[in-house]
């Protein structure tokens, strides 16, 4: 219980006897993180019409952002007994400089819209690091109550510039094509001059309008059609190797950092940068159509999109002998296939009374077209054992590898002669993180004063790997060792289901391994469920297969409820407001999901392209917000 996760002395009551995991009542109580950011945003603009029908526009935007954060690991804890602070600051700016001319002309059932612009944006983030470890008094979390200090500091600035244009012809405002150009330089190509150009070409046809449709079921019809290529460019530190400050450690237990003993020092990374990198390229064709129905009342909108992604930039294993583990190179190409549809309707409207209702419906199918030369697969950051995440050609973008049970044709486990099913130690394809669709479901209610809204998160599909399921396992505290899924309960015995027998060539009747006929005998050795069958035997994630702890990651989630009150204008009357709202709302309130771990959206790696891994993840939080907006 929550109650029993200190013992009287201070030191911690943790349910492994020195292992390496914190009780989580003692994590929830002792091992705090706070996060204060202050930020202040916005934009100013100028324009001025020189002449007539020519408008020149300057627009400069910012957001600047102070990130105060501080992590503790209290005197105790499993993997850091001394405790430990880190004290970090991050300040970040972003500016945005826009210069446009823009130029409109009609002539006759011609009109022509013309804009070329100039873009400067430029962002900066220095984050200063303290940390201590070895706190003298429990529970004091200052950076002066640690034994030993250390302080770490990055700066990291990246600028971007370009030129665009966009022009645009219209014939009787119901046919119009689009043309776009932009060409950009960043830095983060280092010295090298590699510009990014990305042009596009659209065509829209109101068909309503040309013609001349007038029903009380189709208000407006539109198809559209667009081609896009898109450029992007690489990371920073990706077109350069750089040092950085030296430390070992096995990551497990506190390493050994650097200052030391008075001494500093720094390693070169081990991935190689590339200053010959290119720009990665999207190219996206499209199709879609827009309607309104019913007297605009309900609104459509559906897009087959098919985009390609080339020279994409990833770092790919290299020859140990190199120094170096791995090296930036434009390494292939993707497609994503899919379609998006959205909807949305006006159920009821009266002067008192509106109700809105929406739908957004997402399907995306990718492919890994090819790889760099010479490399066959390419492993993405993870993070930990147990399944893993590659880019492999002709399968899904980050499609989970790991070990399995030996099996027959028909996918049945095998076992030995002792009732266990047999380990493979060849890794196969377990799993898809990416989801079969995605949708969305929204309701907005107005009464009077009073709004209500309501979003729905729809995920169907998109395997996880539980590593936390597979080490409580290991650890003998996950409840199904205490009672399995078919209800065996701890020191009863089973028969493992769903497979046959595999020593010396004995198989259930009709089984067939590669092709071949084997029938035998059905497996009826029995296996006890304790703690020999997990933390020795075969069954857990640390000693057995990591399929077994693939999951589903679908969900159904209240991702926002809200409401809200404006103040009529005879209450403010006489003050100096225009306008005053108040709101409530709550976000993450409910969910429901077949995964068995604390939450299918949370991923171990955070927010990167390697998905799919939970392995002692933090759940997410509910949050409920209090607003007020006032118009002065």
């Amino acid at each position: 219980n929550s109650a029993g996760y200190e013992n009287a002395d201070g030191t911690q009551r943790t349910y492994r006897n020195g292992g390496g995991y914190d009780n989580p009542y003692w994590t929830i109580n002792k091992n705090g993180f706070t996060d204060k950011v202050n930020r202040v945003f916005g934009y100013t603009q100028l324009e001025w019409a020189p002449i007539e029908n020519v408008f020149v526009n300057y627009r400069y935007g910012l957001d600047s952002y102070t990130d105060v954060r501080k992590q503790i690991i209290a005197k105790y804890s499993r993997t850091l007994p001394q405790g430990s602070i880190t004290d970090e600051m991050y300040n970040v700016l972003e500016t945005n400089h826009d210069v446009t001319v823009r130029y409109s002309k009609d002539f006759g059932k011609i009109s022509s819209n013309f804009m070329a612009g100039f873009n400067a944006n430029q962002r900066n983030r220095k984050s200063v690091t303290g940390y201590g470890v070895g706190l003298v008094i429990p529970d004091f979390y200052n950076m002066s109550n640690a034994t030993d200090q250390f302080a770490y500091e990055s700066n990291i600035g990246r600028r971007l510039w370009g030129v665009y244009g966009e022009a645009q012809v219209g014939y009787d405002d119901y046919l119009f094509l689009t043309g776009t150009f932009r060409r950009d330089q960043a830095s983060t190509f280092g010295n090298v001059s590699t510009p990014i150009i990305y042009p596009s070409i659209s065509l829209g046809l109101v068909v309503t309008d040309m013609l001349d449709l007038e029903s009380n079921v189709l208000s407006y019809l539109k198809l559209r059609a667009s081609s896009a290529k898109v450029g992007s460019e690489p990371g920073f530190g990706s077109n350069a190797t750089y040092f950085n400050q030296a430390g070992a450690g096995s990551g497990w237990i506190s390493g050994v950092g650097f200052p030391f003993l008075g001494q500093t020092g720094f390693s070169m990374s081990n991935t190689l940068g590339n200053p010959e990198l290119r720009p990665e390229y999207a190219i996206t064709n499209e199709v879609g159509a827009e309607m309104r129905l019913f007297k605009d009342k309900v609104y459509a909108d559906i897009t087959l999109y098919d985009q390609r992604s080339e020279d994409l930039i990833i770092a790919v294993p290299v020859a140990a002998s190199s120094g170096f583990t791995s090296s930036f190179i434009n390494a292939g190409s993707m497609s994503n296939k899919g379609v998006e549809i959205a909807l949305n309707a006006d159920v009821v409207s009266t002067d008192d009374l509106k109700v809105n209702a929406g739908m957004t419906f997402t399907r995306n199918r990718n492919t890994v077209i090819k790889l760099a030369d010479g490399v066959d697969v390419i492993g993405l950051p993870w993070g930990f054992f147990g399944a893993n995440q590659r880019l492999v050609a002709g399968e899904a973008y980050g499609t989970l590898y790991g070990d399995d049970w030996l099996r027959d044709d028909a996918g049945n486990a095998l076992v030995d002669e002792f009732g266990y099913p047999i380990y493979s130690s060849t890794e196969v394809v377990v799993g898809n993180p990416n989801p079969d669709y995605l949708m969305g479901l929204t309701t907005n209610v107005e009464y009077k004063n009073f709004s209500f809204n309501m979003l729905w998160d729809i995920r169907q599909g998109g395997d996880i790997w539980n590593g936390t399921r597979g080490a409580l396992y290991y650890f003998g505290t996950h409840y199904d060792t205490e009672m399995t899924p078919d209800g065996v309960k701890r020191g009863d015995t089973f028969v493992w289901h769903d497979v046959v027998a595999g020593n010396s060539g004995v198989y259930a009747p009709g089984t067939t391994i590669d092709g071949v006929d084997v029938s035998g005998q059905a497996n009826t050795t029995a296996i006890l469920n304790d703690i020999d069958s997990y933390a020795l035997g075969p069954l857990s994630g640390f000693t057995g297969a990591s399929r077994p702890f693939i999951e589903d990651g679908s969900w159904v989630r209240l991702r926002q409820l809200g409401m809200s009150y404006r103040f009529d204008n005879k209450v403010l009357e006489g003050s100096f407001l225009k306008g005053l709202t108040l709101s409530v709302t709550g976000r993450n309130l409910w969910l429901s999901t077949p995964y068995r771990g604390v939450d299918p959206e949370t991923n171990l790696s955070g927010a990167t392209n390697s998905q799919g891994a939970d392995y002692f993840n933090m759940p997410n939080t509910k949050g409920v917000i209090f607003g007020l907006k006032a118009n002065l």
